[in-house]
């Protein structure tokens, strides 16, 4: 006879397993066997009445918080989605590594580059209640990153995390290494997925306590098996399929093409993507010392109705223009590969840029340096900044005007330094190297020899009767290094919408939150769900908001930048789907407290937080959705112990 099934399993059978929708509903999904639940299957009703929903094949450049998170709002749509990450963890650009580029400048095309700008010091300068994404909390107390940890079968991407990490994290929290294990257990660690629980509770944590929220995100909705580790996109092609079958078709404004293969209207079209990747165990993430056996690669072929690109844009260094910088014997350096002050004791240290990094690294490196001469345009010689008492040895500086041969930096106030070292904190390009003709004047990443002669065979095997690649992209859409144009809301070049899209271009904004929005009406737009203007009105408004900049006076390379603005957009963003809440308004409350913060207390921001009443607002937030996952983790238990 068999035994009567438990009460709370019985319950979780008959619901879903892992949320879903957030703090309102609490509709829970499950699979009927194994381990952590994500949403497939059966596609969501149409918004569009007049369109049924329709299932794609997508493709996904980059395994950071965008690629992680449009991810899981594809499949929740019902997409079939596949995720690209070259690197052997998710996390992106929070994933630290000691290694950097070959030419610490990033100014040589042949260099070998190292996707993550994190440096060993970082520290958040967002308070982590409003980075977290809009169901999973990254709460003080990190308990959303321990029931991701410890829930059965919740296995993160990679298990990466090690002691030196914790013990690292631990002392930046005043404790010692000793202590690291009762520091971890308080913030959920001893026990589930490694590197999933939380190393630093503060407001404003270190890198690590990010990338392990990263790593939890990823485990708890089980996106680990849609991602490939440790491979590379090399070229991402569109290429015409005409067909009559209404499955090969897209969604309603989507892309096709004509009888001949050629870009028109764009119904049909598909993606070809060029991936290198490892000849065994290709979707692994593991650790690097784990994979020395297994550096063989290969290059690979595959089709996609979609591409969606999250490959960030802290990776190509944008440099100023100097005269005498390519002849000065100095060494230099962009931000891009700056770890550590180290390498800079004793020394006269140029740091050129104030914004968050050249403030961050310019601190830092005061530490150890003889002086620290941080200069940009917003100091004058006719209005220089006093020294700061905390940080006496950085001196404020006009932009350098020139660069000379003996070392010395020249200033328009007729002041001129002898430096031993140079670190340009001036930003980032946009660059998409596996989009052909869309990256203008941005170095070029050589391949190896053998790469190289993998592509010609593959190359050789595709001629035929395959319709041929678009080997330009250029007429659609192209970056012009510090903005990308034309983009329908940041996001959509509008010929090819929405087969192709753009996650994460904006800045000065809280990035995690607005990716979640941009992947859901991306989704939906995908299926048919949500409808997007036409091709003409969606170029139109691309065009009308760039003119507007220009009209205005103001610099193109600010075309992506919102501040406050975010707040409009991402309420936009909410509208167009249709069915999505826009966000709480005490994150933008906490957002305008935190600049104001940072502007009263500049040395000590991090370490100085008086809005009491908004991090109550949050936890009150935040408490359903915990109790959500706690209920979902709880079913999940349920069935494993059956």
């Amino acid at each position: 006879m068999n035994a009567p099934m438990p009460a709370l399993l019985s319950h979780c059978l008959s619901r879903h397993c892992s949320i879903v929708q957030g703090r309102t509903a609490r509709t829970m999904a499950c699979q009927p066997r194994g381990g952590v639940t994500t949403r497939v299957a059966a596609m969501k009703q149409p918004l569009n009445a007049e369109q049924p929903p329709v299932a794609k094949r997508v493709a996904i450049v980059g395994g950071g918080a965008g690629g992680l998170v449009v991810l899981r709002e594809c499949l929740r749509e019902g997409h079939d989605a596949l995720c690209f990450e070259q690197g052997n963890d998710v996390g992106g650009v929070w994933r630290y590594s000691r290694a950097t580029d070959t030419d610490p400048l990033g100014k040589d095309p042949h260099r070998t580059v190292v996707h993550t700008s994190m440096y060993q010091g970082l520290r958040t300068n967002l308070p982590r209640q409003i980075m977290g994404f809009s169901d999973f909390p990254m709460d003080s107390e990190g308990k959303a990153m321990q029931i991701a940890a410890t829930a059965p079968g919740a296995g993160a991407p990679s298990s990466a995390s090690t002691p030196a990490v914790a013990a690292e994290a631990a002392v930046s929290n005043g404790q010692t290494a000793g202590n690291t294990a009762t520091h971890a257990g308080a913030h959920g660690g001893g026990g589930g997925a490694e590197g999933c629980t939380s190393v630093d509770g503060r407001i404003y944590p270190r890198h690590e306590e990010v990338q392990n929220y990263l790593r939890a995100f990823a485990a708890w909705f089980g996106l680990h098996k849609a991602v490939r580790c440790n491979t590379r996109v090399i070229s991402a092609r569109p290429i015409c399929t005409p067909s009559h079958d209404p499955m090969q078709q897209a969604a309603p404004n989507g892309p096709s093409c004509d009888q001949h293969g050629n870009l028109d209207t764009m119904r049909g079209l598909r993606w070809l993507l060029e991936v290198e990747a490892q000849a065994t165990d290709t979707s692994s993430c593991e650790p690097r010392d784990q994979q020395h056996s297994r550096q063989q690669r290969v290059v690979e072929q595959h089709e996609f109705d979609a591409l969606v690109v999250c490959n960030g844009h802290y990776t190509e260094p944008n440099l100023p223009d100097v005269p005498g910088m390519d002849a000065t014997p100095v060494f230099q350096m962009h931000s891009h590969n700056y770890r550590s002050p180290d390498q800079f004791k004793g020394q006269v240290v140029l740091v050129v840029g104030n914004s968050n990094s050249g403030d961050d690294v310019s601190k830092e490196v005061s530490a150890v340096a003889k002086t620290v001469h941080l200069c940009a345009r917003a100091y004058t010689a006719t209005s220089p900044s006093p020294p700061d008492s905390k940080f006496p040895n950085i001196v404020r500086r006009p932009m350098v005007s020139a660069f000379t041969k003996d070392g010395r930096a020249l200033f328009p106030d007729g002041l001129e330094e002898h430096v031993d070292a140079i670190i340009y904190c001036t930003g980032y390009r946009y660059a998409f190297p596996f989009l052909p003709g869309t990256t203008r004047q941005a170095p070029r990443v050589q391949q190896s020899s053998e790469t190289k002669e993998q592509e010609q065979q593959q190359g050789a095997h595709s001629h035929g009767s395959s319709p041929s690649p678009i080997s330009d992209l250029s007429q659609f859409v192209v970056s012009e290094g510090q903005h990308v144009q034309p983009l329908y809301k940041h996001m959509l070049p509008p010929a090819l919408a929405p087969s192709l899209s753009f996650v994460g271009l904006p800045w000065k904004i809280v990035p995690f939150p607005q990716m979640e929005l941009q992947g859901k009406l991306i989704a939906r737009a995908l299926s048919g769900r949500a409808q997007l203007p036409s091709p003409e009105e969606m170029s139109a408004e691309a065009h009308q908001y760039l003119e507007g900049l220009q009209q205005a006076g103001i610099s193109l390379r600010f075309a992506h930048m919102q501040n406050l603005a975010q707040f409009a957009y991402n309420d936009e963003l909410a509208e167009m789907c249709g069915d999505v809440e826009k966000l709480p308004s005490w994150r933008q409350a906490m957002y305008i407290a935190a600049g104001m913060n940072k502007r009263s207390f500049p040395e000590s921001y991090r370490d100085v937080w008086t809005e009491e009443s908004l991090l109550k607002e949050a936890e009150l937030d935040f408490a359903p959705k915990l109790a959500d996952m706690e209920e979902a983790a709880a079913c999940r238990q349920q069935k494993a112990m059956c």
